[in-house]
């Protein structure tokens, strides 16, 4: 833009000694025209300012980290005018690191018309990666003024972890817990109490599950396909502790891996189950009921909502609930914690697993077989054969 200017001085000096030595018309109209560009620009760009708008969309409310993050940028040009210089700004940020990056994009606009301008991002951690467009910079036609126009929102995308295959020794149908009024929604039973499905007979049919009202209606035999009763005392607790920091952020996505794919593992074998982490709003711990994946990935975006947090303390929580769970797969990034709650707790029905961040330094726990200790950056090799 400094260039632009000097180059406009420069026209503006050339056309003031070719009207000094040439008395001719044209002179005077170049001249004229020479001295009047700039306001003819800054008027464009008045014009721009208030006549052009933006805003972000994502593609989508959810990502897997490493894979593409589609966003679209709406720009609307109400003005006649085409600005083929505009750069655009993007600010975006991890809320589990910290730091806010930028990228700048290069896109004209075009005049009396409405377009999106797709773009994309990819995140190397999960988390909340908060996307937002900081400014959409418009130039004039020859760069002597600019302008810019802050879009009207921004957006978070939550970013969930790669799921890691497990493959546990446990069989679920022995994890009862009291009579539960959780149904599978993916297989049939044989409770009445909820009807799962309504289908058509077929040959094998019990006679007495044939939906009598219903078949004279259709005029065809309908039977109902009960209910698949499932029950589950399982606790997957997320300690989450640690800072929103460069430092921190393997230790806590491989956390977050890890407890994602057992959650989701859990899922997708119909158990369902509860997930357990602090809230630094209330500084309490929270639980919540899980029983389908869509849950899971609900409960990671509470938890990456609440961030890290310096300081938790499960130990005491732990002690007054594990009686009333039949498993309990507590995952966290201290090793003080976990000290702690292996202090107060009967580790019977506790599978810990210690995501260790820096250098295996294990102390207390160096020779304790029933801590399962997984390198920051490598959940897949601490849980690909658990037992729940």
């Amino acid at each position: 833009m400094a260039i632009s200017k000097f180059l406009y001085f420069i026209l503006l000096i050339v056309s003031i000694l070719f009207y000094i030595l040439y008395s001719e018309t044209l002179s005077f109209y170049l001249l004229i025209f020479t001295v009047s560009l700039p306001f003819i620009m800054g008027a464009c760009i008045i014009a721009a300012k208030f006549l052009i708008t933006a805003d972000i969309e994502p593609e989508s409310e959810t990502a897997v980290k490493n894979g593409r993050i589609g966003f679209s940028l709406k720009l609307t040009n109400r003005t006649p005018l085409p600005f083929p210089n505009s750069v655009v700004t993007v600010e975006y940020s991890n809320n589990l690191m910290g730091v806010t990056d930028k990228m700048t994009i290069s896109i004209p606009v075009h005049p009396l018309c409405s377009e999106k301008v797709s773009f994309a991002l990819t995140s190397d951690y999960c988390g909340i990666l908060s996307v937002s467009v900081k400014s959409v910079h418009i130039f004039d036609f020859i760069k002597l003024f600019s302008c810019s126009v802050k879009p009207k929102n921004s957006c978070e995308i939550t970013v969930l972890p790669e799921i890691d295959p497990v493959s546990s020794a446990e069989n679920f149908s022995m994890i009862n817990a009291e009579e539960s009024a959780i149904f599978s929604k993916h297989k049939s039973g044989d409770d009445p109490s909820e009807i799962f499905d309504l289908k058509n007979y077929v040959q094998g049919d019990k006679p007495n599950r044939i939906h009598w009202n219903l078949s004279l209606k259709l005029d065809d035999i309908i039977v109902r396909h009960y209910s698949l009763p499932i029950n589950s005392s399982i606790l997957v607790i997320l300690d989450f502790c640690g800072s929103a920091s460069k430092a921190d952020i393997r230790t806590l996505d491989t956390a977050a891996q890890t407890a994602f794919s057992i959650s989701f593992y859990l899922a997708e074998n119909d158990i369902p189950f509860k997930f357990a982490y602090y809230s630094g709003d209330t500084g309490n711990d929270i639980i919540i009921p899980v029983s389908d994946q869509k849950d899971t990935a609900d409960a990671m975006r509470e938890i990456f909502l609440a961030g890290p947090a310096e300081k938790t303390d499960f130990a005491l929580t732990i002690k007054d609930i594990s009686h009333e769970y039949s498993s309990i797969l507590y995952i966290t990034t201290s090793k003080d914690n976990l000290s702690a709650v292996m202090k107060e707790s009967y580790m019977g029905n506790i599978r810990p697993f210690l995501i260790q961040g820096g250098p295996v330094s294990f102390g207390e726990l160096e020779n304790n077989n029933e801590v399962t200790v997984i390198p920051a950056g490598k959940s897949e090799n601490g849980i690909s054969n658990i037992i729940i």
